[in-house]
């Protein structure tokens, strides 16, 4: 039951999260985590752990947004878990250009887009690939930003792709 109970209140807190109620989020993320603490279940802790970034991040907590990445990333790793590791990555590399270290977010990124692509998530691996793309123009390197959102277009080639009509319009605005 407890485990339910965990997978609902991530949920909300996700929900939250993408309604742009941070604090919200975490008021069910952290009750989440607090039953884990006497009822563990580590994949349900490693994605918790991430969605509770992701809001403390968002919160400009970035301190503690890293930390919980992390703990994410390595609970994921310990249990050879892609799904986990992949958005862990993702929200790292979100971390570490909020703290201005663009190749680590870089590095991050690229593992979370193979992350999503070893499961064959190519929503996520193309998700991800904007993201690098951006931190890639960020950088000054222009040419690898164009390979990666390129690539999106090859992941995803519906006329109503959300993901290639952003590739699209952050191509037009590359120097030529």
């Amino acid at each position: 039951m407890t485990a339910e109970v965990v997978h609902t209140l991530r949920n909300i807190g996700s929900v939250n999260i993408a309604l742009g109620d941070n604090a919200e989020a975490l008021v069910h993320l952290d009750r989440a985590l607090r039953l884990l603490s006497t009822h563990p279940h580590p994949y349900l802790e490693a994605t918790t752990l991430v969605w509770a970034s992701e809001a403390r991040l968002n919160l400009g907590d970035v301190l503690l947004a890293q930390e919980l990445a992390e703990k994410s990333l390595a609970i994921s790793r310990s249990l050879r878990l892609p799904d986990g590791e992949g958005p862990a990555l993702a929200t790292l590399s979100r971390v570490y250009r909020r703290r201005g270290d663009l190749p680590a977010a870089i590095a991050a990124c690229r593992g979370a887009v193979e992350a999503a692509r070893l499961l064959g998530y190519l929503r996520g691996a193309a998700e991800d690939l904007l993201l690098l793309g951006d931190l890639h123009v960020e950088a000054g390197r222009s040419e690898a930003a164009r390979e990666a959102w390129q690539e999106v277009l090859e992941l995803e080639t519906g006329p109503d792709s959300p993901h290639a009509a952003e590739a699209r319009e952050r191509l037009a605005r590359l120097p030529h």
